[in-house]
């Protein structure tokens, strides 16, 4: 009698690979790349960066790393988000979680910090007290 394989219920994506993924995905699109386009910066096939950013497939370090110089965002940008908070509780805030005080930063954050980095120290200037004039009074 030949025994036949009982299949394996599939196991759901963890949380903070599902935020991985819509990281990704939100980082692509700020880019305006497809899929498809994401897929041949790096060698992949459409179908891996879908698997990627719907959270069923893990992406392992090397591969965020791509990720992060291709979309031009820090791989912290990927963990951003409420799945951050998943990590054990200590005194360290979670990876992406935030500054001190509570803050968190999104990707548009993250993408002004690296232009920035990218000024001279007198624009940089220039651009710190445009903004100041710019932004609400706090108070």
């Amino acid at each position: 009698m030949a025994r036949t394989a009982t299949p394996c219920p599939a196991t759901p994506p963890h949380e903070v690979d599902l935020r991985v993924g819509q990281n990704l995905r939100s980082a692509r699109n700020m880019r305006g790349l497809t899929q498809k386009a994401l897929g041949e910066a790096v060698g992949l096939t459409l179908q891996q960066i879908q698997k990627y950013e719907n959270g069923s497939n893990r992406i392992n370090v090397s591969r965020l790393h791509q990720f992060s110089e291709v979309l031009k965002v820090p791989v912290s940008h990927f963990f951003s988000g409420p799945a951050a908070d998943l990590s054990p509780r200590s005194a360290e805030p979670a990876p992406g979680a935030g500054a001190p005080g509570g803050l968190r930063f999104s990707a548009e954050d993250f993408e002004l910090l690296t232009l920035f980095k990218t000024l001279s120290p007198r624009l940089k200037r220039r651009m710190i007290c445009l903004v100041e004039e710019m932004a609400e009074p706090r108070g």
